[in-house]
């Protein structure tokens, strides 16, 4: 009887033995699983916050991005949209150079800046005062849409003299595109400005060829202008 019970015993042992082995391994699994998780739940949340950082960087370097041109005679700044192009054949007479704004090939605006010489007839459906203040230009408000400037009696397709907030310029109510000069009420189209070097008279002419012109653009060029 004592070996019977001395075997039974060893009998338990060993399967108490096994059964706390058994137990042991499916915990071990277990917290492994539950470590593996975290980690892959870690890395999910630092990869998001990545992208999410890098398209911060991506959109605000878009929006804070800034071309400066430089010529001889003077500098501004744009978007990055805005491009020198050659000047339009008609204006190739003048000393004048064009820039345009470029979206997926299309050109949304342009600007030509004339130096000294200039047609002081051209004609315009908007102007845009300005004053020259320690040689920086400060534009003003922009006057309406030019045809609201004239007289009911003048013909409707017919050039003629307008005059908004004591600037004269000439109004071309016939014309379709949104087309704005630059104007001083003392010197007219060619804006009086005395860079470091020299003193030049320029003219500043935009177009917006968008449905929903964003005439604020053609301000924020003007203010950044510097004559050399």
């Amino acid at each position: 009887m004592g070996d019977y019970h001395y075997a039974v015993n060893i009998h338990r042992r060993a399967t108490r033995g096994r059964a706390f082995k058994i137990i042991a391994i499916i915990l071990s699994v277990l917290l492994a699983a539950a470590l593996i998780l975290i980690v892959l739940d870690a890395l999910r949340n630092k990869t998001n916050v990545s992208v999410v950082q890098t398209d911060e960087r991506r959109i605000l370097g878009q929006a804070d991005t800034t071309r400066v041109f430089n010529e001889a005679h003077f500098s501004f700044q744009a978007d990055e949209t805005w491009q020198k192009v050659d000047t339009k054949e008609e204006f190739v007479r003048y000393n004048a150079l064009t820039y345009r704004s470029l979206e997926n090939g299309f050109s949304l605006r342009e600007l030509t800046i004339f130096i000294d010489e200039y047609p002081e007839d051209y004609g315009l459906t908007y102007v845009l005062p300005v004053e020259i203040e320690n040689n920086r230009i400060t534009p003003q408000q922009l006057s309406p849409r030019c045809n609201q400037l004239l007289d009911d009696g003048h013909p409707k397709q017919l050039s003629t003299e307008a005059v908004w907030a004591g600037v004269s310029f000439i109004c071309d109510p016939d014309r379709a595109t949104y087309t704005i000069g630059a104007s001083h009420s003392e010197t007219g189209y060619g804006v009086r400005i005395e860079g470091t070097n020299a003193v030049h008279r320029y003219f500043f002419l935009y177009n917006d060829l968008e449905s929903s012109p964003r005439f604020d653009v053609f301000s924020q060029i003007l203010s950044s202008f510097e004559a050399k």
